[in-house]
C-alpha cells in the first residue's frame, strides 16, 4: 500500500475538520428539530473531537429529551436506546480489531449494482479497499446519479423489453431500506445494556440475512454490546458482519441513500474499522456536504415536499406513515419532517467523520 505524502494527509484532516465544524454549526442552529438518535450521534461527534483535539465543540445544551420531541410520537424502545447509548459515549469508538479486512467479501443482494473502478487520488489511482478481487466505482464521478428505482426499471426494460410492475421496480431500493423497527430497537436496547438474548444474538450474527439499514444496525448493536461490557474492541466472531457492511458500503457508494452511506461509515468506525480503509468513503461523504453544512438524506437532493412524499410512499426508514405530529400547519409539518431527515443524516455524517477522519491533537 502506497503511503500518501504528509501534505496530503494534513490537507485531508483539515478538510474533514472544516466539514465537521460546518455540520456542528448547522446542528446547533436546528437543534430543536433533531430526533433523539441524531442528538446522540451529534454528542458523540463532539466528544470524539474534544478527546482527539482538545478543543471544545458545539453540542446540545440541556437534556436531549426536552429537545427531541419534534411533534412526533416516539416509541418507548426508541427512547430507551437513545438514553442507554448516551451513557456509552465515553467508551466509543471501539479500538481497532486485528482481522483480515481484505477478505473476498461480496455485498449482500440488495439489488444495487456496482460497476467500473474506484480511483483513490491519494494512492495514485490504486484501490486499497476491503476486497482484493472487486473494484468499485463512485457513480457521482461518472455522471450516473440515477434513482435506484429508475436504475432497476431501466435494467428490467433492457432485459425483458417492457416496464416492470411497480412492486418489481421498487424491489431494489426496498431491499436496502427495509427495516423491522421493533426488532432493531429491541436489539439495540439489549445491546446497550451489555446482554443480548440468544434470539437477538442469532439475528445479529446471521450472515446474509440482512442488507442495508438492517445490516448496519446489526453492526451497531454488536458494537454497543462490546462497549457496554467494557470490551476494548469488537469480538472476532462479529467481524464477518463488519466486513459485510464494508462490502456494501463500497458496492453501493453513490447509489444508496446518503444517510445510509453515512450510517455505514459511522457504524464501521464505531466498531473499530481502520480509518485508512474508510478513507475513500469519507472523501465521498465530505464532497456531498451542502454549503449550509448539512447533508441530504436521500440519494438525491429533495425539498421538504418531496421528502414528505417519499415518507408517505414508504421510502424513508426514519419516519413511517401515519405521521403523528402536533403541527397543524402543512408548511410547518413538511418543514419538521424535512429537518428531521436532514438532521439525522448530518449528525450521523459528522459522527462518521469525527470517528474515522484521522483527526489528532496538534503537536504545536
Amino acid at each position: 500500500m502506497t503511503t500518501p505524502p504528509a501534505s496530503a494527509v494534513s490537507a485531508r484532516r483539515t478538510s474533514v475538520g472544516q466539514a465537521i465544524d460546518r455540520a456542528q454549526a448547522w446542528l446547533e442552529s436546528h437543534r430543536a428539530a433533531l430526533l433523539p438518535d441524531a442528538i446522540v450521534f451529534w454528542r458523540l461527534a463532539a466528544d470524539v473531537m474534544r478527546r482527539r483535539t482538545g478543543a471544545a465543540r458545539r453540542r446540545p445544551q440541556g437534556s436531549w429529551s426536552s429537545l427531541a420531541t419534534c411533534g412526533f410520537r416516539l416509541s418507548p424502545d426508541y427512547l430507551t436506546v437513545a438514553r442507554r447509548m448516551t451513557a456509552l459515549l465515553p467508551r466509543l469508538p471501539l479500538a481497532p480489531i486485528r482481522v483480515e479486512w481484505q477478505g473476498d467479501v461480496r455485498p449482500a443482494s440488495s439489488g444495487l449494482v456496482r460497476h467500473g473502478t474506484w480511483r483513490d487520488p491519494d494512492h495514485h489511482g490504486k484501490w486499497n479497499g476491503p476486497a482484493r478481487h472487486d473494484t468499485w466505482s463512485d457513480p457521482a464521478r461518472h455522471g450516473t446519479r440515477n434513482d435506484p428505482v429508475r436504475r432497476g426499471r431501466n435494467e428490467h426494460v433492457r432485459r425483458h423489453g417492457h416496464r416492470p410492475p411497480a412492486s418489481a421496480a421498487d424491489g431494489q431500493l426496498a431491499a436496502s431500506i427495509a427495516v423491522d423497527v421493533r426488532l432493531i430497537n429491541r436489539a439495540l436496547a439489549e445491546a446497550a445494556s451489555g446482554v443480548l438474548s440468544s434470539r437477538t444474538e442469532r439475528w445479529c450474527r446471521a450472515p446474509g440475512s440482512s442488507t442495508g439499514y438492517a445490516l448496519s444496525h446489526k453492526l451497531l448493536a454488536l458494537a454497543l454490546r462490546a462497549a457496554a461490557r467494557g470490551d476494548a474492541g469488537l469480538h472476532r466472531r462479529d467481524a464477518p458482519i463488519a466486513r459485510q457492511v464494508l462490502a456494501e458500503l463500497y458496492g453501493e457508494l453513490g447509489v444508496a441513500y446518503v444517510d445510509l452511506t453515512a450510517q455505514r461509515l459511522a457504524c464501521l468506525a464505531l466498531a473499530g474499522c481502520p480509518s485508512g480503509i474508510l478513507r475513500p468513503g469519507l472523501r465521498w461523504l465530505t464532497r456531498r456536504q451542502r454549503r449550509a453544512g448539512d447533508w441530504d438524506y436521500f440519494e438525491t437532493e429533495a425539498n421538504a415536499y418531496e421528502t414528505v412524499e417519499r415518507v408517505h410512499a414508504g421510502r424513508s426508514p426514519l419516519l413511517r406513515p401515519p405521521l403523528w405530529s402536533r403541527r397543524r400547519d402543512p408548511l410547518l409539518h413538511a418543514s419538521a419532517i424535512d429537518l428531521a431527515h436532514r438532521g439525522h443524516a448530518t449528525a450521523v455524517a459528522a459522527c462518521a467523520l469525527a470517528c474515522a477522519g484521522g483527526i489528532r491533537r496538534s503537536r504545536g
